[in-house]
């Protein structure tokens, strides 16, 4: 097909390329999708095209920005590269410095996470909007070999769910207030 590696990786970002673009392989995407296109029968390669013009994933959510993720590609060369990563990085408490094993990135409503084990500690999810800084390290280290990335997130992402929302609260909304309250607090927001 004439691939380079980093066309071929990119392809599986293909339908975010908002996300291939922040990892740094927009161009990359760019030009696999030309290439594999070009390789394509005629009729898929139509078919593809009319796959493009028809439908986008746009992920970010309404009414709130992007979050600026300027080490994101810093962070991501880690978990390529299977390297340990020194991040001084902003919790809800305050700043911390820690040296993390980097297992995966997770790309969520428009907001980057990472999947990481931090020295004597088990997996953790980082938001990478709040590293502060990141460098990769030398020293390689050893993934474990049973880690499975989107099994990690749904576990986390169903914890997470299951502490919110714990309470209750009565509030005094005008009826459209009543209507407007689900797109904004989605289920939890239902009467």
């Amino acid at each position: 097909t004439g691939l380079t590696g980093d066309e071929a990786d990119s392809l599986f970002l293909a339908g975010t390329p908002g996300a291939a673009a922040e990892l740094g392989l927009g161009a990359n995407l760019a030009t696999a999708q030309l290439k594999l296109r070009a390789a394509l029968p005629h009729g898929l390669g139509e078919r593809s095209r009319r796959i493009q013009e028809r439908f986008h994933l746009d992920a970010p959510a309404w009414f709130r920005d992007a979050d600026p993720v300027p080490h994101l590609v810093t962070v991501a060369e880690a978990v390529w590269q299977q390297r340990a990563l020194r991040v001084h990085y902003r919790r809800w408490n305050g700043e911390v410095h820690r040296e993390l094993q980097p297992l995966g990135l997770v790309l969520k409503g428009g907001i980057w996470y990472l999947a990481a084990r931090a020295e004597g500690g088990g997996v953790r999810t980082y938001r990478v909007s709040r590293v502060l800084a990141a460098d990769v390290l030398d020293e390689p280290f050893e993934r474990p070999a049973d880690f499975d990335l989107a099994d990690y997130w749904q576990r986390s992402s169903r914890r997470l769910e299951d502490a919110r929302f714990q309470g209750e609260a009565l509030l005094r909304l005008s009826p459209r207030g009543l209507r407007l309250l689900p797109a904004q607090f989605g289920a939890v927001g239902g009467a």
